[in-house]
């Protein structure tokens, strides 16, 4: 019994001492603490910047909505602008962040909509969003999400009140199972921006 004791530790002796120095060894640990903290530390450092970029794009939008708006506001848009017009003063002033052209409506991600209202109250019920219940759902075939308005143009005349919509699919790239920022199919998000103002009571 002995003597297969003493074999069993001269076959294991080679084995243990080199279990014991592999469990002293502390070299390849920070690789090792990287490699599982690599993931979750990317994820969220991407999490932020796309949250980031969003709410940068999201600024881009309104501010461009905004400065556009004043040739409307101050009439000097009347007579001069359409459509194709109003939607080159917006895409002009995104320092080409979004995919917008003054031509290309039907396939564009951007989508506009000036209007004049008969009050500041009544201008409340006409911002609505425009894109279908199905739309919102982030798991639906993208090719089910469409615009659910027609883009319009028409600034009015003088002291009118007029109602500004802009709205644009913003893509998301990051997807995660505990981090999507999408709102709508098609792995996009919806920005909007919106300007109620009262045009200056300039002749016409």
């Amino acid at each position: 019994m002995k003597n297969r004791q003493s074999w069993s530790r001269r076959l294991l002796a080679p084995l243990i001492r080199r279990s014991r120095g592999m469990a002293k060894d502390e070299k390849g640990a920070v690789a090792v603490e990287f490699a599982l903290l690599a993931i979750p530390f990317f994820s969220l450092i991407f999490a932020i910047l796309e949250t980031s970029i969003v709410f940068f794009a999201q600024q881009i939008l309104e501010s461009a909505l905004q400065d556009s708006t004043r040739f409307i506001r101050t009439g000097q848009s009347q007579s001069a602008w359409n459509t194709s017009e109003f939607r080159k003063a917006i895409c002009g002033r995104t320092y080409g962040l979004f995919e917008c052209s003054a031509t290309n409506a039907d396939t564009e991600r951007l989508l506009i909509r000036v209007e004049p209202v008969t009050d500041f109250d009544t201008a409340v019920a006409e911002i609505g969003l425009p894109i279908s219940d199905e739309c919102r759902d982030i798991m639906a075939a993208p090719e089910t999400c469409e615009w659910t308005i027609d883009e319009a143009y028409n600034d009015g005349t003088g002291s009118d009140v007029i109602i500004a919509q802009a709205f644009y699919k913003w893509p998301i790239v990051l997807n995660l199972p505990w981090f999507n920022l999408s709102t709508q199919a098609g792995n996009n998000r919806l920005l909007s921006a919106v300007r109620v103002f009262k045009n200056e009571p300039f002749g016409g």
